[in-house]
């Protein structure tokens, strides 16, 4: 699927290349009894195509790009969420939206459907998840907020109904129980496999010191008196000097920047019992907490690659991961 800018597809043989939208699309879903599939774009609309790859309708009533579009599980509706703050509802056969679910103060990341088909859920950057009740008006039934202040990009909802959770920009995943909004879990990407709080990587005291010592000279000394001369001497650099400035350069250069790590996708097993995630991080791409227990259960590294999304297969025992390129492989727990 691309946008109106898509190339000569006369040599396809084996896909079906469906053009439509004047953006990039960023969602994709396909109904539960296979037979249309829904994109979302740049450009404010949302589409739906047959499965043979024909534009079947436009949805036209979001004013700015849609983040992320899926269909119910047991009925027909869909869900989008957009940047313009809003998600809404709707019927695949009509271009209006059945509801509008309007509160929260920034960009809808993500939605996904309760399994109960009558809610929804809905993360957002104003670091909020919340529940619509979709048979009562679309009205707000729970909030659901977190101890650590954060933008959310994913949010998923467990099979029987009872537990919510969202992944955020800085590699965090809360869990609430959804009855009652009670923050259960909090866990970090970026912590070891006991569970232990998010590793951060603090300066050698070294470091520090010479950070100080910088200061130090850089402050402004006044010059000491001295008696009157009509001779001129050379001006030249102290040998302090040139070693602050030596120090100021070599901590740029050791100072390494270290991108954060997002989770870009959340699913929940078949039986409930694990919470897997995926992320942009190449150690750790893939990690699963029991959420039971509230432990690590295992970690997958990827080389090279940026995980796009995860789902556990119906049986419960294979993963199907979405990625850009590279080999996938268990990490020791």
């Amino acid at each position: 699927m691309m946008d109106s800018s898509c190339p000569n597809t006369n040599d396809q043989t084996d896909c079906t290349i469906m053009c439509g939208h004047s953006g990039p699309i960023y969602g994709v879903d396909i109904d539960p009894a296979d037979k249309w599939i829904v994109s979302c774009s740049h450009d404010a609309t949302a589409r739906l195509w047959s499965s043979s790859g024909h534009a079947v309708m436009a949805y036209c009533a979001h004013t700015a790009p849609v983040w992320d579009i899926r269909f119910a599980q047991y009925t027909q509706f869909m869900l989008t969420g957009s940047m313009d703050r809003t998600a809404r509802v709707w019927d695949p056969i009509h271009p209006i939206p059945l509801r509008v679910l309007a509160g929260h103060f920034a960009d809808v990341e993500a939605v996904t459907w309760h399994p109960n088909g009558t809610a929804a859920l809905t993360c957002s950057a104003d670091t909020t998840v919340r529940l619509w009740d979709l048979g009562d008006a679309g009205k707000m039934r729970r909030l659901l907020t977190s101890s650590i202040r954060s933008a959310f990009r994913c949010v998923a909802a467990s099979n029987n109904g009872r537990l919510c959770a969202a992944g955020d920009y800085s590699g965090r995943v809360v869990v609430w129980d959804i009855s009652t909004a009670k923050e259960l879990f909090m866990f970090y990407v970026a912590a070891e496999p006991a569970g232990d709080p998010p590793i951060v990587k603090p300066e050698t005291k070294k470091e520090v010191k010479l950070e100080k010592e910088v200061e130090k000279e850089k402050e402004v000394k006044p010059p000491p008196k001295q008696a009157p001369s009509f001779h001129s001497t050379p001006v030249t650099r102290s040998a302090t000097s040139a070693t602050a400035a030596d120090k100021q350069r070599h901590l740029q250069a050791t100072t390494r920047i270290v991108p954060p790590i997002i989770i870009t996708s959340l699913a929940f097993n078949p039986d409930d019992k694990l919470l897997i995630c995926s992320t942009n991080d190449e150690e750790r791409a893939i990690v699963m907490w029991n959420v039971q227990t509230g432990k690590h259960v295992k970690s997958y590294s990827a080389a090279q690659t940026s995980m796009v999304s995860v789902r556990p297969w119906s049986s419960g025992i294979l993963l199907a991961v979405g990625a850009r390129a590279g080999p996938v492989t268990p990490k020791p727990a």
